[in-house]
């Protein structure tokens, strides 16, 4: 068996040799200037103590990230919970928490819909929980993902959450690790994959390594994608790691990009993946652990519905 998966991993290799030699071909420097053809190399600088302390003194950072758990068999016999913080930081006590459960047994839906109900109200508890931090004052919010997401699963709750941000000059990003858009080679081959993911060459593995630390490619405005919807994007390196996130900000905040990826520079290890720390910290908080589930469902749930309807039968084998 093991031969019979090595064989299929040494095929798998093969494969992505022939679909990466479009990009692999080039050096760093001929890929850099392709690059240029798409947007706008910018240097960035972390700020100064006096911009950070500033920057606290009006209102101070808050992130928003969300976590989702399952506690069950398959569908429709399970749970699935929800949580999402506005963090502080490491001042937790002062953290807003928004939780939400689905339960397929209970409301409508279907075995076809279960991702996209899931994805949506994931969005939605993120979303409530940043409307609800605004109550705080704060002057920056930091979303974990792209904002076009939120504008796509939960649009009543992102127009309201973007008219509060706009209304009280609060700046608003998104910040995505795992980049999954195609708009660099999309543009650079003017090229229209109609979601063929086979063919596509993602934006994440063309910009590896592209970019110098703390540089951004601010991309061109486009007609299609997140452009569309408002919002502007660039991709910048924040770190050492030959990696990029990507930054979504509002298009009518665009003035305060430059800005916007100071502050990331600011309060991100230079020796770490290139994501802020204030995301991590909120990753954790919002983290709904196996262990946790599976707790609150024992206790808070009647034992007969537990075991009748829950408890998976893989969850009783002896091995």
């Amino acid at each position: 068996m093991e031969e019979k998966l090595s064989n299929e991993l040494k095929k798998l290799n093969n494969l992505l040799i022939e679909k990466y030699y479009s990009i692999d071909k080039y050096n760093r420097d001929e890929k850099r200037n392709l690059l240029s053809k798409v947007g706008n190399y910018i240097n960035i600088k972390s700020l100064k103590v006096d911009e950070l302390k500033e920057i606290k003194d009006l209102g101070g950072v808050i992130a928003v990230d969300g976590s989702t758990n399952k506690f069950g068999g398959a569908f429709p016999h399970y749970v699935q919970m929800f949580k999402a913080v506005a963090s502080f930081g490491l001042k937790e006590n002062e953290n807003i928490e928004i939780a939400d459960l689905y339960c397929p047994l209970i409301e409508e839906g279907n075995i076809y819909e279960e991702k996209k109900i899931i994805d949506k109200k994931l969005a939605e508890i993120e979303l409530k929980a940043a409307i609800e931090a605004i109550k705080n004052n704060p002057k920056i919010i930091i979303m974990d993902g792209s904002l076009i997401r939120y504008r796509i699963l939960a649009e009543n709750l992102w127009v309201k959450l973007k008219d509060l941000v706009i209304k009280n000059n609060i700046i608003l990003i998104g910040v995505v690790e795992d980049i999954k858009t195609s708009v660099i080679y999309d543009n650079i081959y003017n090229i229209n994959h109609e979601n063929n993911t086979s063919e596509t060459i993602y934006d994440r593995e063309f910009i590896f390594d592209a970019l110098d630390s703390l540089e951004a490619l601010y991309l061109n405005k486009q007609k299609k994608g997140k452009d569309s919807f408002g919002f502007r994007s660039t991709f910048f390196r924040s770190s050492q790691a030959p990696s990029a996130i990507a930054v979504d900000i509002l298009e009518e905040q665009e003035q305060y990009l430059e800005f916007c990826l100071s502050l990331l520079a600011s309060i991100t290890d230079v020796n770490s993946r290139g994501v802020p720390f204030i995301l991590d910290i909120a990753d954790v908080q919002a983290r709904i652990t196996n262990d946790l589930t599976k707790q609150l469902i024992k206790t808070y749930i009647n034992v007969e519905f537990y075991e009748k309807l829950f408890n998976a039968q893989r969850f009783k084998r002896s091995f």
